[in-house]
């Protein structure tokens, strides 16, 4: 194996090994997540526990306002101590403030906001709440006439109980806050009772407002309904109308039948009259027949097209029927889900009382609970405020540890990335110098014989085997890429665990362990990639000339891509001549066949007129025959008289026919002259169309002919590298 490939199978297991090494520390990093998890859903356990502590104490407010009208009497006996001893006072007043300080806020017991509490339940805790006000008040007016006989009773004991005097004279001062407190307290616990009045009414009003909206849609939905129902009676009854005209427009039709076709036998006798007293049919006679049948047929066309429109209209009725039908089947469907909507709120309703009741019987729960768990609360206190100082500390020494492996990891990452930049810094110069060397190479060629330039031509077969390795270096350029944007993402992710790393224990210990790791694994990779670095520095020429190499080879496959490229727009270019040749060579026969047809129509027309002339003529010759007949007759009969006045009716439409003929038969020559003169510049367009085919024809063998000479150049160009390659891999075998 040569040494190039050798070193990229080095770099590739190299590579190999950084990607196990990432594996490896992804895995840890997952570890640590894991147990980042366990430590918090530990603490998230013992926060529940504080917070169950928490609810423990807060149950036990009940049973200290119960006491407190007790604690009320005690503190009127101490002031009437205190009259008589001053020192009694102060330890009086402690033992009642102790047991006042234990009164928390009236508003943590209270339910969350938005929860609606039955009428019961909010009258008897205003009840409470009012009697707990009433109580703090008159303690706080016996307190203060306790502090005043206090201070009387201070001045007139002697010297020695004068300091237990000034010592007494805070305390109550304190306890007086502590009433303060107290009394506010109940006034959060009013507001909070007010709160949730104000959130029980919205709670109703939304309720109602449910119930109307659903009412308003199902009216919405019926009026809609009835609307539709409406449109579709008045649009039927209208179709049912135009139906009943239709048929009296039938029938009208049909009695209009039957006196057109009356009117046709009248003309039939009339004219059988005509054929007696002329002797054979006349050509008016015939004409009338003629039209007399294409109006009865006509008459009988509209006959059939009305009874149609008939038989559509009542389809259209049908169809509409069953639309109406169809729609009150939805109604029905509608009115039956506002009842089941009905029903689905009458049980919601029934759910809420039934939740208002469960409710109730949980607070009576929570108040008896709450009296029977009043000595165990400043134990758990005690515990509960050492447990959590324990865990600070535990966590504080964890986040100290993770915060120093976090900076040793930083400072190897920052090392690793420091290598990766002088070896690409390496590669850059690398570069530059292989350009540089590039632009010699070619002012060489430029200025060297023939001789030389074909063994330049030759050593283009070492371009293959130094442009693979070439690629390969390039691919290990890429991969370290890969690892250095696989640490960015390691990094983004330790910033993401940044959050999670504050909650850990003590077990931390074995990430610091896993850290020195790291960091040998980082001096493994420096190491590596100094070997790399060398290895590029050694390999920089061949890179350099398979560059140059590479570059010369894609010159001629550029050309060559050209080449193909000019060919295949020729042959597009020809391909759409042709079509278009045969397009206008189609048009031009469509225009024959035009031609051709007005041709003959021609020659029929002319042979019409001809007919029509001698017809005319005859026509001329029966009239004055006629005449003839006419004038040796006399004007004796009126029937004489009317088949004259026919008769010069008849000349004139013919006539007029005639005329039309004429008409028809110049404008046909004229369609056709026009015709012949747009065949004649079809013609010369596609003769030019001809001649340019004949030169794009030309050019496209032209471009095939360069083609075959690209393909041979290519060809000659293949068999030096693979003769190249045969040397090289000779050689080897020899090394």
């Amino acid at each position: 194996m040569s040494e190039a490939g050798r070193i990229d199978v080095e770099a590739i297991s190299d590579v190999s090994t950084l990607k196990s090494l990432l594996r490896a520390q992804q895995e840890r990093a997952h570890a640590l997540e894991k147990r980042l998890e366990l430590q918090q859903q530990s603490g998230q356990s013992e926060s529940s526990q504080g917070s169950n502590k928490v609810e423990t104490l807060e149950h036990l407010v009940v049973a200290l306002r119960r006491k407190l009208q007790h604690r009320t009497d005690q503190v009127k006996l101490l002031v009437v101590r205190a009259k008589q001893r001053g020192d009694e006072v102060g330890g009086g007043i402690l033992d009642g403030a102790g047991e006042l300080l234990a009164v928390p806020d009236d508003a943590s017991s209270m339910p969350g906001e938005g929860t609606s509490l039955p009428s019961a339940a909010e009258q008897e805790l205003r009840q409470q709440v009012e009697a707990l006000t009433k109580a703090n008040a008159q303690l706080g007016r016996e307190l203060a006439s306790a502090r005043v006989t206090g201070q009387t009773g201070l001045l007139n004991v002697s010297s020695s109980s004068s300091q237990n005097g000034a010592a007494t004279n805070p305390q109550m001062y304190a306890l007086e806050d502590r009433c303060r407190a107290a009394e506010n307290k109940a006034r959060v616990a009013q507001e909070r009772i007010t709160e949730l009045r104000d959130g029980f009414q919205r709670l109703q009003q939304e309720k109602r407002a449910v119930e109307e909206r659903l009412q308003a849609e199902g009216m919405n939905t019926q009026s809609a309904a009835d609307q539709r129902e409406q449109q579709l009676n008045a649009k039927v009854l209208q179709l049912q109308a135009s139906v009943q005209a239709l048929a009296e427009n039938v029938k009208n039709k049909d009695a209009a039948l039957r006196l057109r076709e009356q009117e046709g036998r009248h003309k039939d006798a009339t004219i059988g009259e005509l054929r007696a007293q002329v002797g054979r049919p006349t050509p008016q006679a015939a004409q009338a027949t003629e039209a007399t049948r294409l109006e009865l047929e006509k008459l009988a066309k509209e006959k059939r097209e009305a009874w149609a429109a008939s038989d559509e209209l009542r389809a259209q009725c049908d169809q509409l029927i069953t639309e109406r039908d169809s729609l009150r089947r939805h109604l029905d469907a509608k009115k039956k889900l506002f009842d089941d909507s009905e029903k689905v709120v009458e049980q919601a309703q029934g759910k809420v009382l039934e939740a208002q009741k469960e409710l109730q019987r949980v607070i009576a729960e929570r108040d008896a609970l709450a009296s029977s768990r009043g000595m165990a609360v400043q134990t758990a206190d005690a515990a509960l405020r050492h447990e959590n100082q324990a865990l600070k500390r535990r966590v504080g020494q964890s986040n100290q540890l993770i915060q120093d492996a976090k900076e040793q990891k930083q400072r190897a990452e920052a090392r690793s990335k420091e290598q990766v930049e002088e070896a690409r810094e390496a590669s850059d110069r690398l570069r530059a110098d292989n350009a540089k060397m590039h632009e010699e190479l070619l002012q060489i060629r430029a200025t060297q014989s023939e001789d030389v330039k074909q063994a330049l031509a030759a050593a283009q077969h070492e371009n293959a085997a130094l442009a693979k390795r070439m690629r390969t270096l390039m691919s290990a350029d890429a991969k370290s890429r890969e690892l250095e944007d696989a640490l960015q993402q390691q990094e983004e992710h330790k910033r993401e665990l940044k959050g999670a790393i504050d909650s850990l224990s003590s077990k931390n210990a074995d990430a610091l362990k896993e850290g020195h790791e790291a960091k040998q694994a980082i001096g493994n990779l420096q190491t590596r990639v100094s070997e790399l670095t060398k290895d590029l520095r050694l390999r920089g020429k061949d890179l350099e000339v398979a560059r140059m190499r590479v570059a010369e080879l894609e010159s001629l496959l550029g050309e060559t891509h050209e080449l193909e490229r000019a060919n295949d727009e020729a042959s597009v270019r020809v391909k759409e001549l042709s079509d278009d040749v045969r397009a206008k060579e189609m048009v031009i026969e469509e225009l024959r066949a035009r031609a051709d047809e007005v041709r003959r129509r021609d020659a029929g027309l002319e042979g019409d007129l001809e007919s029509l002339k001698r017809t005319v003529t005859e026509y001329w010759a029966r009239i004055g025959e006629l005449e003839q007949q006419v004038s040796a007759a006399g004007v004796a009969n009126s029937s004489k008289d009317e088949t004259l006045s026919r008769i010069a009716s008849s000349k004139q439409q013919i006539a007029d026919q005639l005329r039309d003929r004429e008409a028809e038969v110049a404008r046909l020559r004229g369609e056709v002259g026009d015709l012949e003169r747009a065949l004649e510049s079809t013609r010369e367009r596609v003769l030019g169309e001809d001649s340019e085919r004949e030169r794009l024809v030309r050019e496209n063998e032209r471009l095939k002919k360069q083609m075959g000479n690209a393909h041979e150049m290519m060809r000659e160009l293949q068999g030096q590298v693979d003769e190249q390659q045969e040397r090289e891999g000779a050689g080897a075998e020899r090394e």
